[in-house]
């Protein structure tokens, strides 16, 4: 990940912790380390707009929040005990992932749940996509995942699009209604990252078959 925030810095999110590489110095040092659980491996990061010693980790077990730059992280109330895999922040709202569901904060303390994601099975996304791959199993549960989450904060109304192994969503309205976007071209409806270019309006999808 390269920050914004720290545009000469790169941060590296392992399952042993968190790291930064300065550009200037060639170097690594320790920006957060797993608190001697197995499962603690970190899975996300944000930074605060405006305050970059203001930072967020997201790990198998819970959220941590640091007010000096990662020199001393502290566990983050009301998401203690499970796997947070998205992190992103705006100007007005921090928004936070876990496997099925997607929360937004405007003060840090209150977060409203925006997005859920329920089970799908492969026939169903089949036949809404008519050129998925026969091999996609079908009839098969499929257990919720979200593995992207990007935002375009130019308008009032915030756009969210959300990647999930179900397609992309997307929300036009700071979250209140969301659409899934058509499957119709793609090789696979696992939607793993996303890119987005506001200057020419469009988003790039990267799945397991394909971009």
């Amino acid at each position: 990940i390269r920050p914004d925030a720290y545009p000469n810095r790169l941060i590296a999110l392992t399952d042993s912790g968190a790291y930064e590489y300065v550009l200037e110095n060639r170097s690594w040092k320790t920006l957060f380390e797993k608190h001697n659980r197995e499962d603690d491996a970190v899975l996300s990061f944000a930074i605060l707009p405006g305050d970059p010693d203001h930072l967020f980790i997201g790990t198998r077990s819970g959220l941590f929040e640091s007010f000096d730059a990662g020199k001393i992280w502290h566990p983050f109330s009301g998401f203690t005990h499970e796997p947070i895999h998205l992190l992103r922040c705006s100007d007005s709202h921090l928004y936070v992932g876990t496997n099925r569901k997607l929360f937004r904060s405007q003060n840090l303390t209150n977060f409203q749940e925006i997005f859920f994601l329920s089970a799908g099975t492969g026939e169903e996304l089949a036949e809404e996509a008519g050129d998925i791959p026969a091999e996609e199993p079908e009839n098969i549960q499929t257990p919720p995942a979200l593995y992207d989450f990007i935002l375009d904060s130019s308008e009032p109304r915030e756009t969210l699009w959300i990647a999930t192994n179900q397609g992309v969503f997307e929300s036009r309205d700071s979250g209140k209604s969301w659409q899934r976007l058509p499957l119709h071209g793609l090789r696979s409806p696992e939607i793993r990252h996303l890119v987005y270019s506001p200057a020419l309006h469009q988003l790039w999808s990267g799945t397991s078959r394909g971009v």
